[in-house]
């Protein structure tokens, strides 16, 4: 999941925590799609393809979690987009600043689930699924790495 931006029009309760979680996961799911089908790389379609998949069985459990609460999240679009900042990149340029990115969001997120949305998180349930996402989100973490040792930089 990309580190949600700052937005402070979002209330740290379970409804803006989840909803957070929910943009995060669709930016992740869209920028995955997107470099699955641009590289040529298979380090990084391999990536690519991991992080689609668990960012919307993740996106899934945020929607169930949400309905359980009678919380109505956002409109996510998850249709395939280049990810921001690799516009005009293409190759192993776009590549490498795609893994980049993956490395800084996901040290971002994991940061932001730790310190931020698990303490205010007040329902067991969210804090349930923010406690499961940890550990998928630092395996996204190592495999970006992994997959940038095969990508030009």
């Amino acid at each position: 999941m990309a580190a949600p931006a700052a937005d402070t029009t979002i209330a740290l309760d379970d409804a803006g925590i989840l909803s957070q979680v929910a943009r995060a996961d669709a930016a992740e799911i869209g920028g995955a799609r997107y470099m699955r089908v641009q590289t040529s790389n298979a380090s990084v379609r391999t990536l690519a393809t991991r992080l689609a998949t668990d960012h919307v069985a993740n996106l899934r459990q945020v929607t169930d979690a949400a309905a359980t609460l009678n919380v109505t999240l956002p409109a996510v679009d998850t249709a395939t987009a280049a990810p921001a900042g690799l516009q005009g990149l293409s190759g192993a340029a776009a590549d490498s600043a795609w893994v980049q990115q993956e490395i800084d969001d996901h040290t971002a997120t994991i940061d932001k689930l730790q310190n931020t949305l698990l303490p205010a998180a007040a329902g067991t349930g969210v804090k349930a699924l923010l406690q499961n996402t940890i550990p998928v989100l630092r395996a996204h973490l190592a495999a970006a790495q992994v997959a940038q040792k095969h990508v030009g930089h």
